[in-house]
């Protein structure tokens, strides 16, 4: 009997089937996994796990999430797209980032996705002579969220894009600046910064809550703010702790109408070698302390002198 030709497998008809076979499956990658035991080759299933972040995220729908399954190291990653990286509570996803990690700039984490919303939660990123544990090139939206970033020679997260940037519950360990952001918006809560030179410097305004800021012997500064391009700079702390540095707080203006102000309030200030230090033309960096304004004097009156003010603040 002669075949019906409606039955035929045409090169057009196998092409269609491909194409729609590879939409489903892109479809299926809302979610993927990563475990110690995968192979990158893998679909990236919870049953069939890929091995590092990076295939995992380049198998994940926009918008989509990777989970990883079990405790190890993961690789460095970079982020293109809308993504949420989520270790389950009994792992710690480590990325142990060594010189040569994206691109050779020794990078961890590197976020270059416009107008996406990005989240990394339960990492632990750790250098081997590295220089940037998170960069953030551009994002709407970064979210970081119980993760350990530790050793950087440069930055632990730096935030170079105007994101709306949000970092909770994360310890920040031996980094030359353990933050260092020009985020639209800087929310820190929660977190641990112990024995970084510098533990948080922004060009932004920032809210940082509930925060624990401990030096060391080689230790300069807790929280700086700068004001370049005559910014208006507004810090507020609160319920928050510095101990031990050089300067807990620290103001940079470059021009005449650039101010910065560090509202610090509920807060205690102890052990420091100065409670604030003010670079730039006088009267531009203020801080208040339970509103008590730190002034200066002497330097009142002498401009774009620099103003050192002793102040030992107990809750």
């Amino acid at each position: 009997m002669k075949r019906p030709n409606h039955l035929r497998l045409t090169p057009a008809f196998v092409l269609m089937v491909l194409t729609i076979g590879a939409q489903v499956a892109s479809a299926a990658n809302e979610r993927t996994f990563v475990s110690v035991k995968g192979e990158d080759n893998a679909f990236c299933s919870a049953e069939a796990p890929c091995r590092h972040l990076q295939q995992a995220v380049a198998k994940t729908a926009a918008g989509g999430e990777v989970r990883v399954l079990d405790s190890g190291e993961f690789g460095a990653v970079r982020i293109t797209r809308s993504v949420r990286i989520l270790a389950s509570p009994t792992a710690r996803a480590a990325i142990e980032v060594g010189k040569s990690a994206n691109e050779g700039s020794g990078r961890g984490v590197l976020i270059d996705a416009p107008g996406a919303e990005v989240y990394l939660e339960g990492l632990a990123i750790r250098a081997d002579g590295a220089a940037i544990g998170v960069q953030v090139r551009n994002a709407a939206t970064v979210g970081v969220e119980d993760c350990e970033i530790s050793g950087f020679q440069h930055k632990g997260i730096f935030v170079a894009a105007e994101t709306k940037a949000s970092i909770r519950h994360t310890t920040f360990r031996d980094n030359l600046m353990a933050v260092d952001s020009s985020a639209r918006s800087l929310v820190i809560d929660g977190s641990v910064f112990f024995s970084n030179q510098t533990a948080v410097y922004t060009d932004q305004s920032a809210r940082i809550t509930d925060t624990s800021i401990t030096g060391d012997v080689n230790s300069e500064f807790g929280i700086v703010g700068h004001a370049p391009n005559g910014r208006s700079v507004q810090i507020s702390v609160e319920r928050s702790t510095l101990i031990g540095t050089a300067v807990a707080l620290y103001s940079h203006t470059d021009e005449t109408t650039g101010s910065v102000l560090l509202d610090v309030n509920h807060s205690a200030l102890f052990g420091n070698g100065s409670a604030f230090y003010a670079e730039g033309p006088s009267g531009s960096g203020v801080a208040k302390i339970d509103g008590h304004l730190l002034t200066s004097i002497d330097a009142a009156t002498v401009a774009g002198a620099r103003r050192f003010v002793k102040y030992e603040a107990h809750d």
